[in-house]
């Protein structure tokens, strides 16, 4: 009988010993688990809160640049006939008469282009003196709206070596231009 209690005590206490080492299996991947749902939640909350961040900034982006934005449209919100007078009257100061001879939409390029935005292309002859021309290219680059010089092509008479050079030689210019507006344009 003595061997029947003792066998049964090493039963019991084989059964209690596999039941705490699965109790504390249990209790590791129970913490684990936890601990995984945690970095989870936390992980999430700094996801959202570098959310939050970048558009409270986007927001005060806005409202602090609200004026800018305003001027920048109005910019470039230029009528085409306005802008083909502003372009011929460039010459004025200089006492070059610039005549648009050609004008145009642009294509638009690339998908990604924003539709607001519209190129429009001029074509522009003047004739005067070389200094008299470059300084109206300067003109030309300094208008009171967008605007690009593409080309520039400066031609002088030949010169007769017949007759004495001319004091002040007379210079033909073709300028292509680019503006960019926002106005609506017809096509």
């Amino acid at each position: 009988m003595k061997t029947l209690a003792r066998t049964a005590w090493a039963w019991a206490l084989l059964l209690l010993a596999i039941g705490s080492w699965a109790l504390v299996v249990w209790s590791v991947q129970a913490i684990d688990v936890m601990a995984t749902e945690q970095q989870s939640v936390l992980d999430a909350s700094i996801d959202q809160q570098a959310k939050d961040t970048t558009s409270a900034r986007l927001r005060s982006l806005i409202a602090d640049t609200a004026e800018q934005r305003a001027r920048l449209a109005e910019y470039t919100h230029l009528d085409i006939v306005d802008a083909a007078k502003r372009i011929e009257a460039a010459g004025n100061p200089v006492k070059v008469d610039l005549h648009v001879r050609d004008a145009g939409l642009e294509a638009q390029q690339g998908a990604t282009r924003n539709r607001s935005v519209q190129t429009f292309r001029f074509s522009v002859e003047g004739d005067g003196t070389f200094t008299q021309l470059m300084n109206t290219a300067t003109l030309l680059q300094s208008l009171p709206f967008p605007v690009q010089i593409v080309q520039f092509e400066l031609t002088g008479e030949p010169i007769d070596p017949d007759k004495p050079t001319p004091k002040n030689p007379q210079w033909h210019a073709t300028f292509r231009l680019r503006i960019f507006t926002t106005a609506p344009i017809p096509s």
